[in-house]
């Protein structure tokens, strides 16, 4: 009984930052550069200009043609530091590879935001 309680505990643990993960990933496969762009950190959007985003958004949306196929999540929480969130996705690409996208997350306030991204070919 107590394995199945913890299973629980980690599914709905990692069910809001992997909806935001999800909906970043989805926006971004859309072209929708400013949508994706507003679910950033603070932090990120400091980082990276909306301009420089939407530009990667406009390279990356027509590659990023398959379903996303969530592989691994995540979520840390350590005393002291806000909680953070790594959710890992397969992509089917138009140019024929597979793309590991790696979603990083934190928690301010209560909300999950994109702390940043990457993208690599398998």
């Amino acid at each position: 009984m107590f394995i199945v309680g913890l299973v629980i505990v980690a599914n709905v643990a990692t069910s809001a930052p992997l909806k935001v993960s999800d909906d970043f990933v989805s926006n971004i496969q859309l072209g929708k550069s400013s949508t994706a762009y507003d679910m950033m950190s603070s932090d990120a959007q400091i980082a990276t200009s909306s301009a420089d985003f939407a530009a990667m958004v406009e390279n990356m949306s027509p590659i990023l043609t398959g379903k996303p196929n969530n592989i691994s999540k995540e979520v840390s929480a350590e005393t002291g530091s806000d909680p953070s969130a790594k959710v890992v996705y397969e992509i089917s690409g138009s140019d024929n590879y597979i793309h590991v996208i790696t979603v990083n997350l934190v928690q301010k306030n209560g909300d999950w935001k994109v702390l940043n991204f990457e993208s690599v070919k398998k």
